[in-house]
């Protein structure tokens, strides 16, 4: 069997009322990818849907992906996909109904586990790049499809690393900082640009997790090339921050 490479990313909900103590992932996507002939062979993305009040978070930027508060936050139905229902920061659920909303987030666990097991049997994966994938492999493991530490890798601790930064850089800012796009029909960089087969086009976003997974491969392969050429594109990233912030503050001082 031949050897691939993995790209995966999730997205996790908390269970609406428990403030954030009840989580699982309700959305998995993975690119498979051929080292030796650096082509996409497969896409695979699954929703986990559960008839349960989700709470979805994501930070809130401007348009240099920088974060401003407050953080955004989406109150959804999995299953009921016309559900709306406004937010309450103070709502709490009952405590008789904690061990129900257990055994429902459990399913979900065993749901992905099936289907990471499916992909694997069908791919001899060697590795695997996640990106602020701590929370990632806590949920593949708790599923029941263990994963090997040794071959797991963080994107984004990479990129770390690679700058000497005390925090880690959000994907939507490394993503900014090395061009790196998505369109309904392909994904791209400065130095690299993929087709989508066509069973995904016009289904990879930013933040759901086929997309970001899109999103990890290209960095991925931009890390590849030039890890200087990344590490410059960074540092004159950061410099538009810095300037952006000092304008921000000469204007607030002419309020």
């Amino acid at each position: 069997m031949k050897e691939s490479v993995a790209f995966l990313d999730m997205e996790f909900g908390h269970i609406y009322g428990t403030k954030k103590l009840i989580y699982y992932p309700i959305d998995v996507g993975i690119i498979i990818y051929d080292p030796k002939t650096e082509k996409i062979v497969e896409t695979f993305s699954k929703m986990i849907k559960k008839d349960i009040e989700i709470e979805r978070w994501r930070n809130n930027t401007n348009k240099l992906m920088m974060t401003i508060q407050p953080a955004l936050v989406k109150l959804d139905n999995m299953i009921h996909t016309d559900y709306e229902k406004d937010y309450d920061e103070n709502y709490i659920i009952e405590m008789e109904e904690i061990p129900g909303l257990l055994k429902i987030a459990e399913s979900g666990y065993k749901e992905l586990g099936s289907y990471l097991k499916m992909i694997k049997a069908k791919y001899n994966i060697q590795q695997c790049y996640v990106y602020g994938g701590k929370k990632d492999i806590l949920c593949i493991n708790r599923s029941g499809c263990p994963v090997i530490e040794k071959n797991m890798h963080d994107v984004q601790d990479k990129i770390k690393k690679l700058l000497n930064m005390d925090n880690r850089l959000s994907l939507d800012r490394a993503c900014y900082a090395l061009n790196i796009t998505i369109n309904s029909k392909k994904i791209k960089s400065d130095n690299f640009e993929y087709d989508l087969p066509v069973n995904k086009q016009g289904k990879l976003k930013n933040h759901n997790a086929i997309g970001d997974a899109g999103r990890i491969l290209l960095l991925y392969k931009e890390l590849k090339k030039s890890d200087k050429d990344v590490r410059e594109k960074i540092r004159q990233y950061f410099r538009i921050c810095k300037a952006y912030r000092e304008e921000e503050g000469k204007l607030g001082n002419n309020i």
